[in-house]
């Protein structure tokens, strides 16, 4: 406490001075903006696994977001956050996932255990209709398979971002979209298995970085009603050996509506793998592909109404095609199976980027009754789980369903109870060794400021 303490008047005397400096406090203070948002979340999982334990336990995750403009053309973000996960080590709870403890974990004092997400600056006009962000930052779409780096609302409230060169460039009727970052830096070489700053012979250092590339070009003018988006993504990692894995992943994403059928909309997306990883001689073949239909119309008097229908195919690799990866592999991801809460939440342990081998029909209903003045939505939305390449001569891992409602008093403030049933079809039953549907009671709180 006295750290925090601490650290909070000097940055405000830092603010202060700087603003008495200038001799005009109230313009400073005007060109600052401050936002956040605080979300907790309340699980009860029982027979994870088919286990027959019975979990609880709660997190919280804070973000504070500081933009300050230093004119119409030039800004800097700053946000920082923690999640933690209430009265308990981030180990001890199940399902740990890779890569999340680095949200989760610490448990020394206050500067130690604030994460900085967001460290950039921004510069509008360069060119017309031209920005760069340049520095740690966000980038991508919610709900999106392919490439997203963010605040995500999954079982860990895990938060990803880059360290990247960023351009926008509006072009009128096209957006243009292009990033050049690192997802991590673990070497200092040239790629070439010795470390060309350092001349003794023993020691070398290869580049082991994870470079991170984008392109996308979009549009929601071009033809009226329909928004499309094209993309290139390109990962590298660079591997102990001096190679390099090299991952492409190209396809695109439209969603609209379906003019001639009144309050009929689709949402489709694609994504193709490509390249090569040097270390194993393996090109990448994998790909994703989802569709969903949506159906909106109002019930007078009683309710408005929303209907969803929609299948995902996610490849898997087939033991018969030694040279080639047909597992699907993205770029970073956000919590895009919703329509899964368990499947994708708990039962796969793995990293989210490895999420592949799976095919999912799926449907739902959703509510907004005139009762709560559209203030109160009431959902279920039921999912099958299949493989896509079978695993030990199965194909059924199961089938979900999930029941919830959503209230939202104010844009600022809303909570959510949800409950998801997950019954495990004859994959699973012989994994897990038991045939007990795992049950999952999940409670959300969000404020937003």
């Amino acid at each position: 406490m006295k750290r925090g303490l601490t650290f909070l008047t000097m940055a405000f005397f830092l603010i202060t001075s700087t603003a008495s400096v200038t001799g005009e406090p109230l313009k400073f203070f005007d060109r600052i903006e401050v936002g956040g948002e605080l979300l907790t979340k309340v699980f009860y999982l029982k027979n994870y696994k088919g286990s027959e334990v019975t979990d609880r336990f709660i997190l919280t995750r804070g973000l504070i977001s500081t933009t300050f403009n230093f004119s119409q053309d030039a800004s800097a973000t700053l946000l920082f956050g923690k999640t933690r996960v209430w009265g308990r080590s981030t180990t001890s709870y199940q399902g740990e996932e890779p890569g999340a403890i680095q949200h989760l974990s610490g448990e020394d004092g206050f500067l130690e255990t604030i994460g900085i997400f967001n460290a950039n600056f921004k510069v509008f006009n360069v060119l017309e209709g031209l920005n760069l962000t340049i520095g740690r930052q966000f980038a991508g779409d919610k709900e999106d398979a392919f490439f997203y780096y963010g605040p995500q609302k999954g079982r860990f409230l895990a938060v990803t971002s880059l360290d990247a060169i960023r351009a926008d460039w509006d072009l009128g009727k096209m957006k243009l979209f292009g990033l050049m970052g690192k997802k991590n830096e673990t070497g200092t070489g040239d790629g070439s298995g010795r470390d060309p700053s350092i001349t003794t012979e023993v020691a070398y250092a290869n580049d082991k970085d994870t470079d991170i590339f984008a392109l996308e070009a979009r549009s929601d003018q071009l033809i009226k009603d329909q928004d499309f988006k094209l993309f290139l993504y390109s990962r590298r990692n660079g591997l102990a050996s001096g190679k390099g894995d090299n991952l492409y992943l190209f396809g695109f994403r439209a969603h609209g509506a379906i003019t001639p059928l009144k309050g009929v909309e689709y949402d489709l997306m694609f994504g193709q793998n490509a390249g090569k990883n040097n270390d194993n001689g393996q090109t990448y073949a994998g790909w994703l592909g989802r569709g969903i239909g949506y159906y909106s119309t109002d019930i007078p008097s009683f309710s408005s109404l929303k209907l969803n229908a929609g299948y995902v195919k996610v490849s898997g690799d087939k033991t018969s095609t030694s040279d080639e990866n047909e597992n699907f592999a993205r770029m970073s991801r956000d919590c895009f199976y919703s329509m899964a809460v368990i499947v994708y939440e708990i039962l796969n342990d793995q990293h989210p980027e490895a999420v592949t081998n799976v095919v999912i029909p799926f449907a739902g209903i959703e509510l907004v009754p005139d009762l709560f003045k559209d203030k109160v939505t009431i959902f279920t939305e039921y999912s099958k789980l299949d493989c896509d390449t079978p695993i030990m001569g199965y194909k059924h891992k199961g089938s979900e369903i999930d029941i919830g409602t959503r209230w939202e008093p104010r844009k600022d403030f809303s909570l959510g109870l949800t409950y998801a049933k997950f019954d495990p079809g004859d994959l699973l039953e012989t994994v897990f060794n038991s045939k007990n549907p795992i049950t999952q009671v999940t409670a959300e709180f969000t404020l937003k400021f």
